[in-house]
């Protein structure tokens, strides 16, 4: 390992493409390790040199491994998975990503994605086709609705919640925006009450955990489909799953669960009428690069000295 320069940490998974490309920006004044690397011992001594992590979380506990930190990038828009405060008490810089532009087209394209799904009964005409029963009978009777006349509501009106919405509206989608708030107004819930879709694009803070409750599930129509990309702690997922099983709401796509992945004895792992996908609603190739580039430019920029 060169001596004299400093080191970039990567804790957070990243393609080969992603760090050769750092590499190839960043190696005159950096060397770059991560957990991938074989044979990595991060000794004292290599800690000592570590300046700048690259962290999708990070815990207190880990922070105090490293004495001369003087930057934390944040691989991803949330930071709710890293101790900011602790960051904060010692005057360490961090930034997210904030190329949310890119990444929040890739998770509208996720939910247009999932909306189809539901609404084209994806699973029926997959096991109709493979099963060979094409037959006119069940055919004739077989129809979806169009996109323009689909009310979905949007809950969240950041950056990725607003590109999801004009992205739906785009597509020709009927859309709303709905503020849950502590305590929802009278025109909310009946917004609320009337969207084919919900979609959910909110931070998770203190005042969001669990802000989407049973009360919220019952609002909803019965043949209404819950979408959301955003974190898991905004949901009461034992509410969810009940009202899943239960039949209060039609069906549920999740890319975000409190634990994650999410336990085997999660009452939505047994839904029939649920789709779990693995957190990955923002990661298009374009997204990704962003992102990246956006990383190398606060590197190269030194953004913690502004």
């Amino acid at each position: 390992m060169s001596m004299g320069k400093e080191i970039i940490f990567v804790t957070t998974l990243l393609t080969d493409q992603q760090l050769n490309c750092m590499n190839d920006c960043l190696s005159d004044k950096y060397i770059i390790l991560t957990l991938k690397d074989n044979g990595v011992d991060v000794s004292e001594d290599v800690k000592e040199r570590i300046t700048i992590l690259i962290v999708h979380e990070l815990s207190s506990e880990h922070l105090t491994h490293y004495k001369n930190l003087k930057f934390v990038q944040i691989y991803g828009r949330g930071t709710d998975k890293v101790c900011v405060s602790e960051l904060d008490k010692g005057k360490i810089y961090y930034q997210n990503c904030c190329s949310a532009h890119m990444v929040a087209e890739a998770i509208a394209e996720y939910v247009l994605f999932q909306i189809l799904y539901w609404e084209r009964n994806v699973p029926k005409l997959i096991e109709k086709g493979m099963h060979g029963d094409w037959s006119w009978e069940w055919r004739s009777t077989f129809q979806y609705r169009a996109l323009s006349q689909l009310e979905v509501g949007v809950v969240g009106n950041g950056v990725i919640g607003g590109v999801v919405y004009d992205f739906l509206k785009r597509v020709g989608a009927h859309v709303s925006f709905i503020d849950v708030g502590n305590r929802m107004k009278a025109e909310d819930e009946l917004i609320l009450g009337k969207m084919d879709y919900i979609t959910v694009h909110l931070p998770l803070r203190k005042d969001t955990e669990k802000i989407l409750d049973r009360d919220f599930f019952r609002k909803m129509k019965k043949d209404a489909v819950f979408i959301n990309t955003s974190r898991g702690g905004i949901v009461d997922e034992e509410i969810l799953g009940e009202v899943l099983k239960s039949g209060v709401i039609r069906a549920a796509s999740l890319d975000v669960t409190v634990n994650e992945p999410v336990k085997k004895s999660s009452k939505l792992v047994n839904c029939d009428n649920v789709i779990i996908t693995p957190h990955i609603s923002g990661r298009t190739a374009c997204a990704m690069e962003a992102c990246v580039s956006e990383i190398i430019d606060n590197i190269r920029n030194e953004v913690w000295r502004k």
